[in-house]
């Protein structure tokens, strides 16, 4: 049984979302383009958009916890594994370099990957 109550957030399928998600924000960093109801573009690359301000009218809007996810068959970019706390758990690919050091794979982007090794922090 899983660590974690499958009810705890607000999970739900937004229209055109492959898969039933909820992003609880911790404070990253984000660029976002921002199409308001007044019409304006406005864009702001920030910490902690909890809530964001339309610099054209004003207008506060609250950062919802939904995004739209589509299942692909390979990502186009860096991609984030997400590890599941199942005991049944696929681990994550390593790899060894020349000098026999061992590394686990975090993320990869094309032929290119990050590797974090013992000592580092991710």
């Amino acid at each position: 049984m899983s660590k974690r109550d499958p009810e705890a957030f607000p999970f739900t399928t937004p229209e055109g979302s492959d898969a039933r998600m909820f992003i609880q924000w911790k404070g990253t960093d984000v660029c976002m383009d921002f199409y308001c109801e007044c019409g304006a573009h406005v864009h702001g690359d920030g910490y902690g958009a909890y809530n964001v301000e339309c610099g054209a009218c004003g207008a506060f809007y609250e950062m919802g916890t939904q995004v739209i996810a589509k299942k692909v068959d390979q990502p186009d970019g860096v991609c984030l594994y997400l590890e599941d706390d199942e005991p049944d758990n696929t681990p994550p690919e390593t790899v060894t370099f020349a000098r026999g050091q061992e590394g686990t794979v975090i993320a990869a982007l094309g032929d290119k990957k990050l590797v974090w090794t013992e000592g580092e922090r991710p």
